[in-house]
């Protein structure tokens, strides 16, 4: 008789009013990146080695493979009607879940990520990584596939939008610290209107914002996460055996 321990990353969910937590999935296949819908019903999450992606109830039941082998979904849409994703090799796309009719977003062989729908659903925000370097954009949906000529270069790393779509969010060390750092949009064009300018300051060697890091914008305030360092030198004695 042999015995194997499993350790895999697997969803879980809380409700907030009662405390207790439960298991969404438990198939023994690392899961990531969960992200849930607007109304709360549903569950996104991308699954490894495979890649697809997959939707569950909130409440629990069966997992649905709703986009084989598409890599990621980084976003719901505000009705819950579409998911924002990428590929493995750096393809965006956006997912009709009724339908799981899959659409290419960008009409480009750079490598992109996928962030974030824009509150009204027309635009969405992506990275392009190079070697040693990326660059942030913003572009329409509804023009799909967008050709690089069409995207519009905002400051890097947005990773929300205000609620009126007008301010874009994002965590830079433009001056030298990891710090929030927003940018004003035309209401219409969405084009950058003046520089960027800073929301909150991180400059304290023992307290700074978290690494793996995801804002999330309310009515009136930001939440993010941050990371609180301490150390202490030791001296010890060498004794040799």
């Amino acid at each position: 008789m042999s015995v194997r321990s499993w350790l895999t990353e697997e969803v879980w969910i809380k409700d907030l009013r009662t405390g207790e937590e439960s298991a969404l999935t438990a198939s023994r296949v690392n899961k990531y990146f969960p992200t849930i819908s607007p109304d709360g019903s549903l569950v996104g999450f991308n699954e490894v080695p495979s890649y697809n992606v997959y939707v569950v109830p909130s409440n629990g039941g069966v997992a649905e493979n709703v986009c084989t082998g598409c890599g990621e979904a980084t976003d719901w849409s505000s009705d819950g009607k579409r998911i924002l994703g990428n590929t493995t090799d750096g393809k965006a796309w956006v997912l009709d879940v009724a339908t799981r009719t899959r659409t290419d977003l960008l009409a480009t062989r750079l490598w992109t990520a996928t962030w974030c729908f824009s509150p009204d659903n027309r635009w969405f925000s992506f990275l392009v990584v190079g070697k040693n370097t990326f660059r942030a954009y913003i572009a329409r949906v509804d023009d799909a596939p967008v050709p690089e000529s069409k995207w519009i270069e905002i400051m890097n790393d947005v990773e929300a939008w205000s609620h009126d779509g007008n301010l874009l969010y994002g965590q830079s060390s433009r001056d030298g610290h990891s710090c929030i750092w927003a940018q004003l949009v035309h209401p219409t064009t969405r084009q950058p209107v003046g520089a960027p300018f800073a929301v909150f300051h991180a400059h304290s060697p023992r307290r700074s914002l978290a690494p793996e890091n995801i804002l999330s914008i309310t009515t009136n305030k930001i939440v993010f996460g941050m990371a609180e360092r301490t150390g202490n030198i030791w001296m010890a004695e060498w004794k040799e055996h």
